[in-house]
């Protein structure tokens, strides 16, 4: 009765209510405006603590919905829009209430489907128990779980049918349907946790520089004299595309026009041919050893774009920068794989590196691959190493009370008893006097080499000799 009693000008003058409906970026004074299938609404709404209210006015068809609920756990546009299509005679599809409740249960519909009949292609991703697919076109949309196997948008208007044990996806959109392949070299994302990255700092990650951009950037800027605002430290880029008013994942809630420029080392073991893939929305370089190797720059939706190069073993420098611009979609993808590879796998910094770090309330054990040290038979430290030990020194030493430092060398089989024990302590003197020349204060630290006893696990190949081979740090905490 208000809301029929204001607009029958029974409540305000017909000019207070040519004032209330005149609309403004969405609003009037005191109403905002929506449409639904060409009929024009007013009405206004508000929600706090899981209390949601709702009232809307249709002038021409003297039409009110008024709503309130209490702990709603449906979505509200849903039930307006089905409300509607009833009270306008449209075709209404009666909800399955059907739920994901478990993330992994999105997995297996994940990753990149090419149409059979066009070149046209479709990202399938998640958000936590939401399924999020976007085309070449189009930003992400959000769809929903109407059965095993079977999602829907804009209220059963595209239909999604997925065909697991054949990789197809089938799209319906009225009359039309296309048949999808999903692209087996593509490995999809299927963690839950994908930011661009958090505070905490360890060994051999991106660091990423984060850069505020002008307002409705449309490229990647030139990062030369500008100033960042922040850091963060990840492992890997894995951001599935999602929803750019989702925010910034892992670092804020903005929005929009930012940049990040991500920098890191990665060693490789042998010669090879190596093929990265990196999808962004918006736009993204990559550099290896300085020298641009992809370019998917500029402002679109989620797109892949691939480069191949030769590396050398030993140490190389990775750079990827990212930029999102005026709304859309965000996402972040960096993939890799050897040339003789068939899939594309997630590139994490930390495998990389034969370095593993445990953390405990008392001590911090941290085990150096010995080829990431020194060359065979040799204690001499390499360039690599000593630029290793720094980090070591930097990230974990430096931010940790120190009581003392124990750095143990260890050897192979391969060689007498009496060879690998002078060439484990040698090893392990070599690291100790580079951490002093770094700083670390010799007193705290002691240097043992315990030859080729204790070995992790028994030398029986080349490849259980090469984990033996070794230098272990074990730091322990005061108090």
């Amino acid at each position: 009765k208000f809301i029929d009693a204001l607009f029958s000008r029974k409540l305000v003058s017909q000019q207070s209510l040519a004032k209330m409906t005149t609309i403004r970026d969405g609003f009037g004074m005191g109403l905002a405006q929506f449409s639904f299938d060409g009929n024009m609404a007013y009405g206004h709404g508000g929600a706090i603590d899981g209390f949601i209210s709702l009232l809307d006015y249709f002038p021409e068809d003297s039409m009110a919905i008024a709503y309130c609920s209490n702990g709603q756990i449906y979505s509200l546009e849903k039930l307006v829009f089905g409300i509607l299509d009833i009270c306008y005679n449209k075709p209404y599809l009666v909800p399955s209430f059907y739920e994901i409740t478990d993330p992994k249960d999105l997995n297996g519909y994940l990753g990149v489907y090419t149409c059979t009949q066009n070149s046209s292609r479709i990202n399938v991703s998640k958000d936590s128990t939401t399924l999020v697919v976007q085309t070449d076109q189009d930003s992400p949309l959000p769809v929903d779980a109407v059965a095993k196997d079977k999602f829907s948008y804009n209220r059963g208007s595209i239909k999604l049918d997925f065909n697991t044990a054949q990789n197809e996806l089938t799209v319906t959109i009225g009359e039309k349907v296309y048949l999808y392949k999903k692209d087996l070299n593509f490995v999809p994302d299927i963690s839950d946790n994908n930011v661009f990255g958090n505070r905490d700092e360890k060994i051999n990650n991106f660091t990423g520089y984060i850069y505020y951009l002008p307002r409705h950037s449309q490229r990647l800027p030139d990062f030369t004299g500008m100033k960042p605002v922040g850091k963060l430290y990840v492992n890997y880029l894995n951001v599935p595309v999602q929803d750019y008013r989702n925010g910034f994942p892992g670092i804020s809630d903005r929005i929009e026009d930012y940049a990040i420029d991500y920098k890191g080392k990665f060693y490789v073991k042998e010669n090879s041919d190596y093929c990265f893939m990196v999808g962004s929305d918006d736009g993204t370089k990559v550099f290896i050893d300085g020298r641009l190797l992809i370019n998917n720059d500029f402002v679109h939706p989620m797109e892949y774009q691939l480069g191949c190069t030769k590396l050398k073993m030993g140490l190389h420098s990775i750079e990827v920068q990212y930029f999102q611009g005026p709304g859309g979609g965000i996402g972040l993808v960096l993939r890799y794989k050897k040339m003789e590879d068939k899939l594309y796998q997630v590139f994490d910094l930390s495998t990389f590196f034969p370095i593993t770090v445990n953390n405990s309330d008392t001590t911090i054990d941290i085990s150096i691959g010995d080829e990431l040290l020194f060359e065979f038979n040799s204690y001499k430290l390499s360039e690599v190493s000593k630029q290793t030990l720094g980090e070591i020194k930097r990230v974990i030493i430096d931010k940790t009370p120190v009581k003392s430092i124990l750095i143990k060398g260890y050897t192979d089989d391969i060689g007498s008893e009496t060879y690998n024990m002078k060439l484990s302590q040698q090893r392990a003197d070599a690291v100790m006097s580079y951490l002093t020349s770094l700083g670390v204060p010799e007193g705290t630290m002691v240097a043992k080499g315990f030859g080729e006893t204790h070995p992790k696990i028994p030398n029986v190949d080349d490849k259980s000799r090469k984990q033996n081979r070794r230098v272990e740090i074990s730091i322990v905490k005061l108090n």
